[in-house]
């Protein structure tokens, strides 16, 4: 419905809101990876590494707008291999706030470089079926924007 002479308000960022659903991301990729570790299929990997590659591409040309889609269908790609595809969408539909605190975070200096990093010792850890090593990865990727929450909040107060 259209309202003509009205106005369109975007809501602030709910950090609690996005903290919520960077728990129930983290919980659910934990065992999405540890179970692709445990398969040990490269074949189920395929796509994951496709997103990775053109997730570096992007990033060479500074494509930060590509570089966050290739992010996101990495993920995407990662609960299709172990079977939940329908996951992420229930993650992916709650992550409207957590998206916008990222795109405030994506553009600081080695940031994406960071997910580059993290993307590939995750690819590493389930090629080589190492559970441990994994986990430890997928909790330092999830964890590494909310960290920078108050310093977001700080450069950005108008949208909190």
């Amino acid at each position: 419905m259209i309202f003509p002479q009205s106005k369109t308000e975007v809501s602030r960022i709910d950090v609690l809101h996005a903290k919520e659903t960077q728990f129930l991301r983290l919980s659910i990729e934990l065992e999405v990876t540890r179970c692709l570790a445990v398969a040990k299929d490269a074949t189920r990997l395929a796509d994951a590494r496709v997103c990775y590659a053109r997730q570096e591409a992007a990033l060479a040309v500074n494509d930060l707008d590509q570089f966050a889609t290739l992010d996101r269908a990495f993920h995407a790609s990662l609960y299709k291999a172990a079977g939940v595809e329908n996951l992420w969408m229930i993650v992916a539909a709650r992550s409207g706030h957590i998206d916008r605190l990222r795109n405030l975070n994506l553009p600081d200096p080695g940031k994406s470089a960071s997910i580059m990093d993290c993307h590939r010792r995750i690819l590493d850890a389930i090629a080589a079926g190492d559970t441990d090593g994994v986990q430890a990865v997928v909790r330092e990727h999830l964890s590494g924007m909310l960290a920078q929450v108050g310093r977001i909040m700080e450069r950005y107060p108008e949208y909190f």
